[in-house]
């Protein structure tokens, strides 16, 4: 959550507010993502933090060009 956060964020006290946020729907969406698959909640949560990280840095990149 933090290095998606950092992505997002202009200044430190943002990034802790965009890292909780981050945070908080990356383990809501990993344990629904378990329990519709029926997959470990660990990895899903761990796999859907790492998805929100990848759509945060392309579009990021996306908005500096």
């Amino acid at each position: 959550p933090a290095m998606t956060a950092l992505q997002m964020a202009s200044s430190f006290k943002t990034s802790i507010a965009y890292s909780l946020v981050v945070g908080v729907c990356s383990v809501v969406g990993g344990i629904i993502i378990s329990y519709l698959m029926n997959l470990p909640a660990g990895a899903c949560i761990v796999l859907f933090n790492a998805v929100l990280f990848v759509i945060t840095f392309v579009a990021t990149q996306f908005c500096k060009s």
